[in-house]
């Protein structure tokens, strides 16, 4: 079962504000199954795990862009999908991955 939009939030706006350790680690306790399983909708599953390893660095290092406001879900997921297109870039409208 995934976080609630409401906890993911509130997690990602203490990130964003403090940027510790721990509260990165809240964060990949609390979203990464789903990250992961998405991950693997649309990659190998050694692919699957670097997409979650370079999201989580990705989020790390761009705390600050974070918007308030902003839902952690779609935070969250908008990284993954900008790291999942690193590598595997659209290659047209029949493109499967999303």
């Amino acid at each position: 079962m995934s976080a609630s939009d409401e906890r993911v939030t509130a997690v990602v706006a203490v990130l964003h504000e403090q940027r510790g350790v721990p509260v990165l680690a809240d964060l990949y306790d609390l979203t990464s199954p789903a990250v992961y399983a998405w991950a693997l909708d649309h990659a190998p599953p050694p692919l699957a795990e670097q997409i979650v390893v370079e999201t989580y660095t990705d989020l790390w290092t761009g705390a600050g862009t974070y918007r308030p406001g902003v839902s952690g879900w779609c935070w969250v997921t908008a990284h993954a999908l900008v790291v999942l297109r690193r590598h595997h870039p659209p290659t047209g409208k029949d493109d499967p991955v999303p």
